[in-house]
């Protein structure tokens, strides 16, 4: 009996010592330990600094990120003041921005420097320990926002600290045309200069904005490269695999202007042929399923956006004063 009881207390323990030690064991079983604590978990995680800036019909809401990465956030809008976790019932669920909100990650992979998002021609770019939604409200209305965390473990810490993850006041909003905004001036290898600006597009249609993507303020960037005053203005679309940066193609006219707009979604389809695609598609997806679906519909969000874009250059005092275009 006692050898009988302890052969049966040790085999759990030999075993335990095989999966530790054998080769390579300690590392992985130590490797997994570290992720899982690393591993950002959203109990008593918070955005701090929760602050809204509304400016030509859209609200640029940004915030203070905890620490760790790997966190995505949940965005909700009310009517009613957001003061605890139950005024979360009562409020919109808007959106669910990740942790690279604040990084303009089409140009820095272009570029190869890491450029953050400006939500004002004259604010400073934002940084990595920031996060950014923007939406563009169909009404004229005082809404109430909060932020809420959610870990690796899909858990979202809902709690409500007004003044930190909600805001203390409404925002004063007012439909009116999103404009692009002014983030910065490049030069080209030849030494042309070129203005780039991001516009937030939305997946809802206003009667300023029409939808222009599946999913709420997804950036797109273009470029206005400079030419003089009374020049005209050129648009040129980029092959297949191109993209707006620093790209220098017009007509070869003297003080022709030139505005590029990018094609481009983050999947194995590279663009979209200066169309769209299905309003369920997933455009952060490596991989969208091979079969084509056989319900939605295909939207033409690229073509509604490079319209909207020409546009804006039009009627924009940073171009149509000197391309001598109408206002």
């Amino acid at each position: 009996m006692g050898l009988a009881h302890h052969a049966e207390r040790e085999t759990p323990s030999r075993g335990w010592r095989k999966a530790w030690w054998r080769p390579g064991g300690g590392r992985i079983a130590f490797a997994t330990l570290v992720t899982l604590l690393l591993a950002p978990s959203a109990w008593g995680a918070q955005v701090a600094a929760l602050a809204a800036l509304h400016h030509d019909g859209q609200t640029f809401l940004t915030w203070t990120c905890p620490p760790g990465a790997g966190w995505t956030y949940r965005v909700y809008r009310s009517f009613s003041k957001i003061l605890i976790a139950a005024d979360l019932e009562t409020a919109t669920l808007i959106g669910g921005p990740a942790d690279s909100s604040w990084c303009d990650r089409r140009l820095s992979s272009l570029s190869g420097t890491v450029f953050g998002f400006a939500v004002d021609s004259l604010a400073a770019p934002l940084d990595s320990t920031q996060g950014l939604f923007v939406w563009t409200p169909d009404a004229a209305g005082p809404p109430w926002y909060a932020v809420t965390c959610v870990g690796a473990d899909g858990y979202e810490d809902r709690a409500i600290t007004p003044g930190g993850n909600s805001l203390v006041d409404p925002v004063l909003e007012t439909p009116a045309p999103p404009r692009p905004v002014y983030q910065r001036t490049l030069v080209d290898p030849l030494g042309a200069p070129a203005d780039v600006y991001t516009l937030w597009t939305s997946a809802r249609e206003t009667s300023f904005f029409p939808a222009m993507c599946n999913r709420s303020s997804e950036p797109f960037d273009c470029s206005v490269h400079h030419g003089t005053a009374g020049g005209g203005l050129m648009f040129h679309a980029h092959v297949r695999g191109g993209s707006f940066y620093l790209a220098h193609a017009g007509s070869g006219e003297q003080g022709e202007w030139q505005i590029t707009i990018d094609d481009f979604i983050r999947t194995y389809d590279v663009n979209t042929f200066w169309f769209g695609y299905h309003d369920g598609y997933d455009i952060e997806a490596g991989m969208n399923p091979l079969l084509p679906p056989t319900s939605g519909t295909v939207e033409d969000y690229t073509a509604r956006r490079v319209g909207f874009t020409l546009e804006w250059a039009q009627r924009s005092p940073s171009c149509s004063s000197r391309c001598g275009a109408p206002t």
